[in-house]
């Protein structure tokens, strides 16, 4: 994959100026990023526009007792709004980024990013729907941990992975750091989920065994 294969999966990217695209794949960089390696961590500067071609990046908050929290995913076709407010605004990261499984993405420099926020129609409109999907992204997870019961977000967060495959290959702190909860409220959870049979529980991972019992309880019908 070179860096007009990734660039031109940005639909900003190919609506830019013959000229302007070409002097954006002169300067990006190419970047691999091995599973829970960091793209970024809470408090650093970055000056790279990070667009993301292949994998998925988790990007999260750590507070003051070092509990975890996932703000959203940053998938292929899709760049970060903390990296791009970072760059914009010259200030440091306000949250930490880290590859789920192998990630390939283009580094454009901050430099040319601001230059375009100046004077691309394209690219401003761009990033303000970028700032949009993102802050309903951030708006939904307020929402959910401010009034929806952590059983139900953990039975929707099972029921949506195990839809993928059934079996999901995690730890009980993996998903505590996605839900933003301790580690023992999760174990104690599963183990309810588990004496109700919606799933079995092994060393690792975590098989889904009736969903229409977890979606029962997401949506609190059970």
């Amino acid at each position: 994959m070179n860096f007009h294969d990734v660039l031109n999966q940005f639909e900003f990217i190919r609506q830019l100026p013959a000229s302007e695209r070409e002097r954006a794949a002169g300067a990006a960089q190419l970047a691999k990023l091995a599973n829970r390696a960091h793209f970024y961590r809470q408090g650093q500067t970055i000056d790279q526009l990070g667009l993301v071609a292949t994998g998925s990046i988790r990007v999260f908050r750590i507070g003051e007792n070092g509990r975890e929290i996932t703000l959203y995913h940053v998938n292929a076709g899709e760049t970060c709004l903390v990296n791009l407010l970072s760059v914009l605004l010259a200030r440091d990261a306000c949250a930490s980024a880290q590859a789920e499984g192998t990630v390939t993405a283009a580094l454009l420099p901050g430099d040319m990013v601001r230059t375009w926020v100046r004077s691309s129609e394209t690219f401003r409109r761009y990033a303000f729907d970028n700032m949009g999907h993102r802050l309903i992204d951030v708006m939904t997870l307020v929402e959910e941990v401010a009034f929806r019961k952590m059983d139900r977000r953990l039975a929707e967060h099972l029921h949506r992975r195990g839809a993928a495959d059934p079996r999901i290959v995690t730890t009980h702190e993996e998903i505590a750091a996605e839900l933003g909860t301790a580690r023992e409220v999760v174990s104690r959870l599963l183990n309810t989920f588990a004496q109700q049979g919606a799933i079995a529980l092994a060393r690792g991972c975590i098989r889904v065994k009736r969903p229409d019992t977890l979606l029962a309880i997401a949506q609190d019908t059970l």
